[in-house]
């Protein structure tokens, strides 16, 4: 959050989690526990980044269970789940080693959204 010189506050970050793709509310804690399902993920995290035609889209932050685990072995999975088709879907997918996360021990995903722009 920032002022301006008249005393105006601006909200920096989204206020809340909710990603808005396409003109429907999706939220990330609903994706993600379905994610979580899948036997190659260990850890995820989902964003909405910018997208040229739906404003946001789906991204997963995925820390893998076993080494070897690419992107396309997460969309695999993401096509044989009814639940994670259509928008919902995670439309980019970053496999990393480590997730970002506050002195709380939960993920912080302001740090997430600008590394993943």
């Amino acid at each position: 959050m920032r002022t301006d010189d008249d005393g105006f506050l601006y909200y920096i970050e989204r206020t809340d989690d909710m990603i808005i793709s396409g003109g429907e509310n999706l939220y990330p804690q609903l994706i993600e526990n379905l994610l979580q399902g899948c036997e190659l993920v260990a850890e995820v995290a989902v964003i909405g980044t910018r997208h040229e035609r739906l404003s946001e889209q789906v991204t997963a932050i995925i820390v893998p269970s076993r080494p070897g685990v690419t992107a396309e072995d997460i969309a695999a999975y993401c096509q044989s789940r009814l639940e994670l088709r259509g928008l919902q879907r995670p439309r980019r997918i970053e496999v990393v080693d480590a997730i970002p996360r506050t002195a709380t021990n939960k993920i912080d995903r302001p740090v997430l959204r600008r590394q993943y722009r």
